[in-house]
């Protein structure tokens, strides 16, 4: 019988775009690369993704709650397109794969900070006024510098171009290892 500490336990939870297909792979492909070349791993512990909300923790007895929040926004959009178009950085540490930034995307992002913000209480973890650049991490927080600037160097001028379909987000969970997709969201609008 679980004890009453063991209903308030708190997991991680983010949400994202995950894309399908070709570019799902690619991102992967990317990801391992970074991993073998650079000794880069922190990356493969998240599928490819774009970014919605920062992670945050929430009881997981009250999970369903979250996840009805949240298939509230299914109705809020249409589905859309997203490019990817080459390589962008933050240096120094931060290698990804460059996504345009649609008026739908910037609109929806924003209904789904809402959302979070104001029926779950729970603030975007005191990043509200860094802005929102759309990526797909392929390295970050253990990308040791002086290897950032080798990759940037071999990856920033490649050309690379992507169009995918956004028909769904998608509630991440962290595992205690890596991040799962928990659960997917289709847009219906």
């Amino acid at each position: 019988m679980p004890s009453s500490h063991d209903k308030k336990t708190k997991a991680l939870y983010f949400v994202a775009l995950v894309p399908s297909g070709d570019l799902y792979d690619k991102g992967w492909e990317l990801k391992n690369y970074m991993a073998e070349k650079y000794q880069t791993t922190a990356a493969l512990k998240s599928p490819p993704h774009i970014t919605l909300h920062m992670p945050f923790k929430w009881r997981e007895d009250r999970e369903k709650q979250l996840t009805n929040h949240l298939s509230s926004a299914c109705n809020i959009t249409a589905p859309f397109t997203l490019e990817v178009n080459g390589f962008g950085c933050f240096p120094p540490r931060v290698l990804f794969l460059d996504v345009n930034k649609p008026n739908e995307l910037i609109q929806f992002r924003e209904d789904i900070v809402e959302i979070i913000r104001k029926k779950l209480k729970i603030t975007d973890s005191g990043r509200k006024n860094t802005g929102f650049t759309p990526h797909l991490t392929i390295a970050f927080r253990d990308l040791r510098k002086k290897d950032f600037h080798k990759a940037w160097e071999e990856l920033g001028a490649q050309e690379i171009k992507y169009t995918f379909p956004v028909n769904a987000f998608s509630l991440l969970k962290h595992d205690g290892t890596q991040w799962i997709v928990h659960e997917e969201f289709p847009l219906k609008k």
